[in-house]
């Protein structure tokens, strides 16, 4: 009787917990669907993104961080591998040729997702204790990365070198240092580097072709000597010579014309105005270079508020004015700023001018010498600019550009 007792409550109780279940159920799949639409946005980019993108923002954000004291250099170039199957072994190719001649290599990582199987015993498998996941990680054979290069003009040459990989938990990213092996396929002009799994006798089987979204890439950090040479920014950014076309003509048209022109008259003005001229012997006055009163009125106001003298002047640059944007990711615009003003004497200390501006004011001032310009209003502090875009390989590459936002204004 007791027994039966039992029995009766034990599947009351399981009847209870699947009421229990299927109402979450059914109010997590209302969640999922009626949920905030804003979450599924961001989980919809995160997922449209490959890892090496989601790396190289993350790398962004740091760099911002850190613009006045970058440790790891002012250039990172990725690069994502190309997979290819041969004779049932996956190899990925990396293109490592786009690194210029003015960067010195500082360190490259190899990145990858270990996916290899992790089998268990019944027991570990329904107890799901960590000791028995430590227990499978020490017996399960640590890997070997092959690295081999190759150029342009010649086929595949010895080793690069090789790296050990330890087991690790499965599906877990991994990073390892490869800065000689770059640095020494790049001396020996083998910059086509494939990278190899060798897995074992017993695992070489169980590889599998990584989707799109997690194929192992290559970071390399390096310094360019060149960065700051003048045009460094146009010498990466600018795609070829030719500038965004703009439409002046209905600019002119539009905005100018029915800004600074004056308004066209009502009939009966117009009309009384020719009757007046034709009586006067004056002539009437020009519409192209007449203002109405409002016109005037908020140049003078903007002329006004405008200082005369040298100072740091509003400017934003949005990329996709200059026709930058298809390829610049981030930041898409930014606050670069402009000086202008004049340098008359005698200058003020607000201008910051150099011992030479002011002697150069000064004769100019007096006269004595002919043709002496006034000193020019110049960048004196600036401020550098993290950019991450794609280059001509479609690779993403983050470089710090300096002096690309005005701080200070002086006369030079």
């Amino acid at each position: 009787m007791a027994v039966a007792f039992a029995l009766l409550t034990q599947l009351f109780l399981c009847l209870i917990n699947m009421e229990f279940r299927t109402a979450a159920s059914e109010q997590a799949l209302k969640g999922a669907l009626d949920g905030d639409e804003s979450t599924a946005n961001q989980a919809a980019d995160t997922s449209a993104r490959d890892m090496v993108s989601v790396h190289m923002f993350k790398l962004y954000d740091k760099y911002n961080r850190e613009l006045n004291r970058p440790r790891d250099g002012n250039t990172v170039r990725s690069f994502k591998a190309n997979p290819e199957i041969v004779e049932r072994k996956i190899l990925y190719h990396f293109n490592l040729t786009s690194i210029q001649e003015s960067e010195v290599i500082l360190a490259a990582t190899f990145h990858f997702l270990d996916k290899r199987p992790r089998p268990r015993s019944g027991l570990c498998k329904r107890l799901k204790s960590a000791s028995c996941r430590l227990q499978h990680l020490h017996q399960l054979p640590s890997l070997c990365l092959l690295f081999r290069g190759a150029s342009p003009n010649m086929g595949f040459g010895p080793l690069l070198g090789n790296v050990t990989v330890f087991p690790q938990r499965r599906g877990d990213w991994q990073a390892k240092d490869v800065t000689q092996i770059v640095k020494g396929a790049r001396s020996a002009d083998r910059l086509l580097v494939t990278a190899e799994f060798d897995l074992g006798g017993k695992y070489q089987r169980y590889q599998e072709r990584p989707s799109p979204a997690n194929l192992p890439y290559v970071l390399v950090h390096a310094n360019d000597l060149s960065i700051s040479e003048p045009n460094s920014v146009a010498a990466t950014l600018q795609r070829n010579n030719e500038l965004p076309e703009v439409e002046y003509n209905a600019f002119k048209d539009g905005l100018w014309e029915s800004t600074y022109l004056a308004l066209k008259p009502k009939a009966l003005k117009k009309e009384r105005r020719r009757k007046a001229q034709e009586k006067g012997d004056g002539f009437g006055r020009s519409q192209v270079l007449s203002f109405d009163e409002k016109t005037m009125k908020k140049a003078r106001r903007r002329q006004w508020s405008e200082p005369l003298v040298c100072s740091r002047r509003y400017l934003k640059v949005d990329f996709a004015d200059i026709g930058w944007s298809e390829w610049v990711l981030s930041p898409k615009s930014f606050d670069a700023y402009y000086c202008a003003g004049t340098c008359d004497f005698p200058m003020a200390k607000v201008v910051r001018p150099s011992n030479h501006a002011t002697i150069q004011s000064i004769v100019r001032a007096v006269g004595i010498v002919p043709g002496i310009p006034e000193p020019c209003c110049v960048p004196e502090k600036t401020n550098p600019l993290c950019v991450l875009f794609r280059d001509e390989s479609r690779n993403l590459v983050l470089k710090i550009y300096p002096g690309m936002s005005v701080e200070t204004c002086a006369c030079r």
